[in-house]
């Protein structure tokens, strides 16, 4: 329910832009610049990113966009690796934020004969 401050907006209209352009004319300031979250899979030891093309880069602009942790986190604990983070990554910004962390599949060390 809209407050005090926005009660002049009609409510139930057939005209949803002229609400639009009330609340402009209100609030004539442009609104923040919104940056869009990547959801990436680090390698917690080598803090390299997994890439779309399966390879590992140290640029985290490049890294794969798993959309959601859980998909992240899924993918990440069959990949042939040790401990791994789920990192939230604004590009705009290149701000990051541990969001999850886990153990993937190790492949088993075979020893030169």
């Amino acid at each position: 329910m809209l407050g005090a401050p926005f009660g002049w907006i009609a409510r139930g209209t057939s005209r949803p832009l002229e609400n639009i352009r009330r609340l402009y004319a209100c609030c004539p300031a442009k609104p923040a610049r919104v940056s869009v979250m990547k959801t990436l899979v680090e390698d917690a030891e080598k803090l390299e990113y997994l890439t779309s093309d399966s390879h590992w880069t140290k640029d985290a602009g490049e890294g794969k966009d798993f959309g959601t942790t859980g998909a992240a986190f899924d993918f990440a604990k069959q990949e042939p690796m040790g401990l791994f983070n789920i990192i939230g990554y604004f590009p705009g910004t290149k701000q990051f934020f541990n969001l999850n962390h886990g153990q993937g599949r190790h492949v088993a060390a075979t020893a030169a004969v």
